[in-house]
Parts: structure tokens; sequence; C-alpha cells
């Protein structure tokens, strides 16, 4: 339910239990809204982290082919 919607069905003639519980809706509501812009603001570092754990196991055999080849070559002087 919108918080529009409260604001529709909301009258003078109200009880107080009706009242109570469309105050318990509308703080949900407000802590949906806040938690979806935690959500948002958080989606750079969940993008990132994502990218990353796609990207390490091919660096990792990267690295691992170069640390192989130095190996090879032998001591540089």
């Amino acid at each position: 339910m919108s918080s529009q919607a409260l604001e529709a069905r909301r009258n003078y003639k109200m009880s107080w239990p009706q009242f109570a519980r469309e105050e318990s809706q509308r703080a949900e509501l407000k802590d949906q809204a806040l938690n979806s812009a935690e959500v948002i603001k958080e989606r750079p570092k969940l993008d990132w982290v994502t990218r990353t754990s796609v990207l390490q196991k091919p660096l990792d055999d990267l690295y691992k082919q170069y640390c192989e080849a130095l190996r090879q070559s032998g001591p540089q002087k």
C-alpha cells in the first residue's frame, strides 16, 4: 500500500485503532523507502565486488603463468 492510498482513506471520523494501524503502515513505508535508498547508494560497491570476483580467477591464472615463466627463465644477472 502506498502513502497516497493511506491519505485517500484518511478522514476526520477515523478511529484510534485505524489511526494506529495507518501510522504503523506509514512507518513501514518510510523504512522501505529508506532501505531502498541505502541499497541504491551501495549499488556501486556491489557492482565492484561482482566484477572483481569475476576477474579474480583469470588474473590469478595469468599471474601464475607469469611467475612460472620467471622461474623457467632462471635468475637474471
